[in-house]
């Protein structure tokens, strides 16, 4: 078993970790590899390269990740393929890699081609290695003996076609013999997904548990880096955690939160609506109509994730609003009767801090914290409910609200 121990002996020296904590594209990569790699692999990043496997009996894969916003980064003169091969001939030298049971990987995130690269990659022999070094080479430099295109080779390129065809034979040749490539379609959420998917994860639950799987991955990263340890995780702890995580979901009977926090322009827009008309008439402070606002748009997201997701049915929106509507003529009847001697706008509070109290169930399942109040609120935007006694009078400007 390939220890991570081991792992942080070979530790690639050129690269500090604290760097790590910006490679998000390495991270999204460590993750893909968690859902494809067989139990028993360890997925590490940066520790002897971006991304590494290693496999119960040693088998190890090198990865070098490419995102690829500009350019090609394995076409044919490209400084970054150039690049990675050099390193791999530094790294075998310096025996933090061997040739011997190691597979050298470029992953681009998007699709790309290259003649020398894919010829490489295709080469699984090594008479088929050997040929396509000797392409490379004479493509690059020319024909032997005089190379005549060497002296033209752009200059940041040139110490890494030094490096690779000046070492040894044999280095080169292993190398090309087990280099493989792997793109993304671009859209590394969507691949991550589809990955999920085939995996592990229902459709409705999908986005829940993909964000959780990339909260997880970059949380043990981020901790090992901060501690200086290797950033290694196993894919049987990675199963054990999302697998708990995906029973935990089926099993409860609560409805997941989709909702993200809103944008402080959805904030400012939503101060004009007439909900937020209704908090100002019974004096809510400001802060008590700023949460308002945020459980109004977070309750707006869930019922719509929830109904094209198929979580619930959508007639009983209609009849939880019925419910609200119930509960808080109720509530404001018991109110009018024991408070009726108090100004309006207490009259007001009394009532919606006991409606924003209420926690009720959709379908007979647990509801986000916010989403009750903010149903609540989107009744109140069209008058449905209201918390000042004469809500209605006052907002149409029929009378005045009593001080």
């Amino acid at each position: 078993m390939y220890s991570l121990q081991d792992m942080g002996s070979e530790t690639k020296s050129s690269q500090a970790p604290g760097q790590l904590l910006g490679y998000s594209l390495q991270v999204t990569e460590c993750l893909r590899q968690l859902l494809i790699a067989s139990s028993g692999t360890t997925v590490s990043v940066e520790v002897f390269e971006d991304v590494g496997l290693a496999s119960a009996s040693d088998q190890k894969t090198a990865i070098q990740t490419k995102s690829s916003l500009t350019g090609n980064p394995i076409a044919d003169r490209a400084i970054d393929f150039w690049k990675t091969l050099s390193n791999w001939i530094k790294a075998i030298k310096a025996g933090q890699l061997t040739l011997d049971g190691t597979v050298f990987r470029i992953h681009v995130f998007v699709p790309k081609s290259g003649t020398i690269a894919d010829s490489f990659a295709a080469a699984e022999t090594d008479m088929a290695a050997e040929q396509a070094i000797a392409a490379a080479k004479n493509e690059l430099w020319g024909a032997p003996p005089k190379f005549p295109k060497k002296a033209g080779v752009a200059e940041p390129l040139r110490p890494y076609l030094e490096t690779f065809f000046a070492a040894e034979k044999t280095t080169q040749v292993q190398i090309v013999k087990h280099f493989t490539l792997s793109f993304g379609s671009g859209v590394s959420r969507l691949d991550l997904e589809q990955l999920l998917a085939n995996k592990w994860a229902p459709e409705e639950m999908l986005d829940h548990v993909l964000d959780k799987c990339l909260g997880w991955v970059k949380s043990q990263v981020d901790s090992a880096l901060e501690k200086q340890e290797p950033a290694a995780i196993t894919v049987d702890t990675f199963n054990r955690e999302i697998g708990a995580f995906i029973s935990k979901l089926r099993f409860q009977n609560i409805l997941n939160d989709f909702a993200g926090d809103p944008s402080q322009a959805e904030v400012e827009l939503h101060k004009l609506k007439i909900y937020v008309r209704q908090l100002e008439l019974i004096e809510t402070e400001e802060d008590e109509i700023l949460a308002a606002i945020n459980s109004y748009l977070r309750a707006a997201v869930n019922r719509t994730e929830w109904a094209k997701r198929g979580l619930v049915w959508e007639n009983s929106f209609d009849e939880y609003e019925k419910s609200l509507c119930t509960l808080w003529k109720n509530t404001k009847k018991q109110h009018d009767l024991d408070h009726s001697a108090e100004a309006e706008e207490k009259r007001g509070q009394r009532l919606l801090v006991e409606c924003m109290r209420q926690r009720k169930p959709l379908e007979g399942r647990e509801v986000p914290d916010d989403f009750t109040p903010g149903s609540f609120h989107a009744l109140a935007d069209v008058l449905s409910v209201g918390w000042h006694p004469e809500y209605k009078s006052v907002l149409s400007g029929g009378r005045k609200a009593k001080k």
